[in-house]
């Protein structure tokens, strides 16, 4: 077993609730203590009130920042199994055995439960062995399970990814003017900022997020299946169920004077699974439990702060990946020749895709496919078109509902790719681009830069990171506007692309920067780069929307 950290003093001291004890204490005291104990443990999950109406009238500019520092790892590996597991289920039984026999002296053999553990100590030896070998977990599985899920858990990106998860969920549901800061926030567990430094930046509140511990930890039943007695090990015991759960804290702060409106630690828990579960495929699970798992913290934390209730986010399971027939199976044909021609040249297709023709794009990538069913730089182009057609739907302000079908049918495509493509830099685009789409930012952010990785000169994926921090509205604007501006000097880069990050920098002039005459030269670059392209269709409407004025910060 390995442990990392206890999460109820955590969570204890955070709360200011630290026992305390000293000599000499009587019978009634003692039982005094105990009742307040009691008390205040059947408390530590309550959160206090959230602010008050009037209080959150006063909040103004609102910063989210998040701790600096690694969150403690805490969690219990399975018991092994094999030859090794054998030898430890020898020693249970031995020393179940010791222990017999030394009431059964003690008493001199009255205590007959202890004589007869003494008596049957052999069996229990032979049978501890033989369950713990047989039930157990291979050490090889243990420690490549160990390696895949302490790399995860040592991601410094945790704090940032829920503070970025409190900010996009806050603006949501509160219209609160929130930010995120990066780079603030307690650089230790012992450090509490005050944050007045802020208020020369334009932030009057500042909402503080500390991971301060990350855990697998079990959730098995006391009695599973009728097997767990004293004479047998079973594999629940040995290979129980861990919930993966977090303990954070959270502070309101006025930067004005430091003053602590609002302080709470709590534990939250997500979904369960095995150990090397938790472990196969690089951890992959224990990511997406992670994701899912700051996703729900995030929208617990706006609740408890602001007393809005947050609906669950819609977060479908991914589509199951398509059997062998399916993959193969021929496209429905497209019924305009020119698409049949184009099917014959997936170049032209996809130029038609970055032109932002993007239904007729898909439609010649679906006669190409079949012709050649499995090819998969085609099917990965034509995922890219797919989502393309729901960024588009999105921008237009169409509901979810709209365009997350279109998603989840990309996803369906690209994601059994992964086994053996996940070297392919489109496929980490398209893999971006559809967890973007899809309201999971900080695994759409892990794809764009491997893509930007595998692929020198890459300007999409530039665009999308631009795109996932306009969205989460970091300050300053600087983060988006640079990732803009990486996209425009990639070299020999394309018209349609260099008019969709002229569009864009324009976008960030207007929204966050409040520049609208830096806005429209953007607007006016972005036509004149490519005027037929749907960003410099876009860039005209916007100039002729508000010629003299910035527009608005969305589309």
């Amino acid at each position: 077993m390995a442990t990392h950290g206890t999460p109820y003093g955590l969570r204890a001291k955070a709360n200011g609730r630290i026992s305390a004890a000293g000599p000499g204490r009587g019978p009634v005291p003692l039982a005094l203590s105990l009742l307040v104990l009691v008390v205040l443990l059947g408390c530590a999950h309550t959160p206090p009130s959230p602010l008050s109406v009037a209080t959150q009238a006063q909040l103004g500019a609102i910063g989210v920042v998040a701790a600096q520092f690694t969150p403690e790892v805490d969690y219990r590996t399975p018991g092994r199994g094999g030859a090794g597991g054998a030898a430890v289920g020898v020693a249970k039984g031995v020393g179940l055995g010791v222990l017999g026999a030394a009431g059964c002296v003690l008493t001199y053999g009255t205590a007959l439960p202890a004589c007869g553990l003494a008596v049957v100590s052999p069996y229990l030896a032979v049978r501890y062995a033989v369950d713990q070998a047989t039930e157990g977990v291979s050490p090889d599985t243990i420690a490549a399970s160990e390696t895949a899920i302490t790399a995860v858990f040592a991601e410094r990106s945790h704090q940032a990814a829920v503070q970025g998860e409190v900010v996009r969920v806050a603006v949501a549901q509160t219209g609160q003017p929130l930010v995120g800061l990066p780079g603030e926030g307690p650089r230790s567990a012992a450090e509490t900022p005050r944050y007045t430094h802020l208020t020369a930046h334009g932030i009057d509140t500042v909402i503080e997020i500390t991971l301060q511990r990350l855990a697998l930890q079990s959730q098995t039943r006391a009695v599973e299946e009728g097997r767990n007695s004293w004479s047998n090990i079973s594999a629940a015991e040995l290979n129980p169920r861990l919930t993966v759960a977090v303990t954070a804290r959270t502070r309101v702060l006025r930067t004005a004077d430091g003053t602590v409106l609002y302080d709470y630690a709590g534990e939250y828990s997500g979904r369960g699974a095995t150990f090397p579960d938790w472990g196969a495929n690089d951890a992959q699970l224990l990511r997406d439990g992670l994701d899912q798992l700051f996703q729900e913290m995030a929208r617990a934390i706006v609740a408890q702060v602001f007393g809005v209730a947050s609906p669950p986010a819609i977060e479908p399971e991914a589509p199951a990946a398509p059997s062998p027939e399916q993959d193969r199976a021929p496209q429905a044909q497209p019924p305009t020749s020119d698409a049949e021609r184009l099917g014959q040249e997936p170049q032209d297709a996809l130029a038609l895709h970055r032109q932002g023709n993007v239904v007729e794009a898909e439609a010649a990538f679906d006669t190409r496919l079949a012709a050649r069913p499995g090819e998969v730089d085609v099917t990965v182009w034509k995922a890219l078109a797919l989502l393309e057609q729901a960024r588009a739907l999105k921008d237009a302000g169409e509901s979810s509902e709209r365009y997350k079908p279109l998603v989840h049918n990309a996803y369906a495509m690209i994601h059994p790719l992964g086994r053996t493509h996940v070297a392919n830099p489109d496929w980490r685009l398209a893999m971006a681009k559809a967890f973007w789409l899809n309201d999971r930012p900080t695994r759409a952010t892990k794809n764009a830069n491997a893509a930007l990785a595998l692929r020198a000169n890459f300007a999409e994926p530039h665009l999308l990171l631009g795109d996932i921090a306009y969205d989460r509205l970091l300050w300053p604007a600087a983060t988006a506007r640079t990732e803009y501006d990486k996209a425009l000097a990639v070299p020999d880069l394309p018209a349609a692309l260099q008019a969709e990050a002229l569009y864009k920098l324009g976008k960030v002039a207007a929204g966050l920067d409040k520049k609208p005459g830096v806005a429209r030269e953007y607007w006016e670059r972005a036509v004149v780069a490519d005027p037929t392209c749907r960003y410099g269709i876009m860039a005209q409407q916007r100039l002729k929307a508000a010629p003299a004025s910035a527009p608005s910060s969305e589309e």
